[in-house]
């Protein structure tokens, strides 16, 4: 990355080539590690588009999606910890505002999960070869991004928060 110089995209008939010539414009001809992260993580996924023909109908791989059963496999591993989160973000919106400790303690694991979202993004993904099923991998990755944030945190004001919203 820190060799890798960003150029624009060739047009390979993707819908979104003038949208990469307006974002990547700054940064042509910098390094990698010059630009912005998720624009970097999205050039990166970009190029691969490009280096399998996605956009190219004479292309074996055209509209293929390199991804597809990485994706599935994470939905579906995924699908018990986003029932669970579902189930307390409506308990939560129904809740009254009388139950103090109980508000609290469910805005700041929402304010954990939006904050910490990203990070278990990746991991929920099952690995191949990995011991135990997926829906085990999810509520572990899960739990292990909450509890490696409570270390990270530099503020937490969930509790002020909580207090002005009851």
């Amino acid at each position: 990355a820190s060799t890798s110089v960003i150029a624009h995209i060739d047009d390979d008939g993707g819908p979104d080539i003038a949208t990469w010539r307006d974002l990547l414009e700054p940064w042509v001809g910098t390094t990698w590690l010059d630009a912005p992260w998720l624009l970097i993580e999205f050039y990166f996924y970009r190029r691969i588009l490009v280096a399998i023909g996605y956009f190219d109908p004479s292309s074996p791989l055209f509209n293929y999606d390199p991804f597809a059963a990485d994706k599935m496999n994470g939905l579906r591993a995924g699908a018990s910890a986003a029932a669970s989160l579902a189930s307390k973000a409506n308990a939560f919106a129904k809740r009254s505002k009388s139950d103090d400790a109980s508000l609290a303690e469910e805005l700041r694991l929402f304010v954990m999960v939006a904050l910490w979202g990203n990070r278990m993004d990746l991991s929920i993904w099952p690995e191949s070869g990995a011991k135990g099923d997926g829906a085990n991998r999810a509520s572990e990755a899960f739990i292990e991004a909450l509890n490696a944030g409570e270390k990270s945190l530099l503020w937490d004001d969930s509790a002020s928060v909580a207090a002005k919203l009851a």
